[in-house]
């Protein structure tokens, strides 16, 4: 993770004040109090001050380590709950304590971490973390270092709650488990979803995934634990898929020129859907347009901000009848939002329409995940 993406984060103490020293200093947000007494220039200071004395704490740690371990100490605040890298105040005292503690805060049920927001990221670690008395398997795999956080759904729908960019101390991805569950009781929980290994690349291999469906006003458990004990700083995702994630939630387009914007982040790969363009994907999102005129038609995800698919079917249910589909633009004319000469990953596809409705998907390939087109 860059420098800069902690840069507008908030923070409490700005000298970063340690367990031993004295003064103390109320709690400021790094992106408005900083402004205003010591301009932008200072903003990366105090952060890279706070890396450095998490690293002379604990050197075995890589840099991206240190990181996690500074984001794992945040104390949460609703009212930045995705809107700011940390979702709350950095807090040195909290990082620093990491280093030392025998196991986390949130290592049993009953010490849960509580989350909040249709969309949140928390930085966590099951580093000496262990498994309670009565409490199940998770994923179809003993474990043996759980951590708990505590979600409650504010509003129904299909959720994904995923473990990519988790590390080790040193950096490396490491094999998690996930575990979403209802009850209060680690002896008597109900399991809504499990998973072990998500089957992306780039969320790092044996990271975990999983999406279930949430019912408004429901609290879920949610375990984080490690394939046969295994341990790391954890980055556990929630989120609702784009409404548009199934066929059956296709979104309706008209007229003969459309330009729409959307999203693949947390959409998923329903189990009857075929691979578009020839690649497995598994971050499909649909839309569905009826031609107006016969006559050839063209479809681009041109300006989009990652590696897309682009596929064309007729049919309201799998399995859908192909028409024409694409991975690579091979148009060297054609240009993206940034100005780019030629955009060879841009999904670009030409076909004959006729007045019959067609579904088309765009997703990314199995290179990574989607972002906003």
């Amino acid at each position: 993770m860059p420098l800069n993406k902690l840069k507008g984060i908030g923070y409490e103490n700005p000298l970063f004040k340690t367990p031993h020293e004295t003064r103390s200093r109320r709690p400021q947000h790094l992106s408005a109090h900083l402004r205003h007494r010591a301009g932008p220039a200072n903003h990366g200071k105090y952060v890279t001050g706070a890396l450095a004395l998490l690293k002379a704490k604990v050197p075995t740690d890589s840099y991206l380590g240190t990181i996690y371990r500074l984001l794992s100490g945040v104390r949460r605040i609703d009212a930045l709950e995705g809107k700011v890298t940390s979702g709350g105040l950095l807090n040195l005292n909290n990082a620093l304590k990491t280093a030392t503690q025998v196991s986390p805060d949130n290592d049993n049920l009953a010490n849960r971490q509580t989350l909040t927001g249709a969309a949140t990221t928390v930085y966590g670690r099951n580093l000496g973390a262990t498994k309670e008395t009565g409490e199940p398997n998770h994923a179809g795999n003993a474990g043996g270092a759980s951590v708990w956080y505590s979600w409650t759904a504010p509003h129904s729908g299909v959720v994904e709650v995923t473990t990519a960019k988790s590390v080790t101390s040193v950096g490396a991805s490491w094999n998690t488990l996930l575990a979403v569950c209802t009850g209060s009781s680690v002896s008597a929980l109900t399991l809504q979803a499990g998973n072990d290994d998500s089957g992306i690349s780039l969320d790092g291999s044996g990271t975990s995934r999983l999406t279930f469906n949430a019912t408004s006003g429901t609290t879920y458990q949610i375990a984080e634990d490690g394939f046969g004990g295994a341990s790391g700083f954890i980055r556990l995702a929630i989120s609702y898929a784009p409404q548009n994630d199934n066929l059956a939630g296709a979104y309706k387009l008209n007229g003969p020129y459309i330009a729409f914007e959307g999203t693949t982040l947390d959409a998923t790969k329903e189990a009857s859907e075929p691979n578009h363009a020839g690649v497995a994907g598994g971050r499909s999102v649909w839309w569905s347009w009826k031609a107006p005129v016969t006559g050839t038609v063209v479809l681009t995800t041109a300006g989009s901000t990652f590696d897309t698919l682009l596929s064309v079917y007729t049919g309201s249910s799998y399995p859908l009848t192909y028409i024409a589909s694409n991975n690579d633009d091979p148009d060297p004319v054609l240009k993206d939002q940034y100005g780019g000469s030629a955009a060879p990953w841009m999904g670009q596809r030409s076909l004959n329409g006729t007045r019959s409705r067609k579904h088309f998907v765009r997703r990314p390939s199995c290179r990574g995940p989607g972002t906003t087109a």
